[in-house]
């Protein structure tokens, strides 16, 4: 799930991982939770019964600037 920065009120606790995604055909930053406590905020807001998902299929190796 792609979710806009401006909708989430904790978003500058995440952290950039320096990694691309690619969703759809659009490229997005991937940003990670640096705690327990934000990882649960996050799944949350995403409406997700457990800590996290399997992000491997989307991570894209090229060096692209957005």
């Amino acid at each position: 799930m792609v979710l806009d920065k401006d909708n989430i009120p904790f978003f500058n606790d995440l952290e950039n991982t320096n990694k691309k995604v690619k969703l759809n055909g659009n490229i997005y930053d991937l940003y990670s939770a640096p705690t327990w406590e934000l990882s649960q905020r996050v799944d949350s807001l995403m409406e997700n019964d457990s800590l996290g998902y399997d992000i491997d299929d989307y991570l894209i190796d090229e060096d692209i600037s957005i």
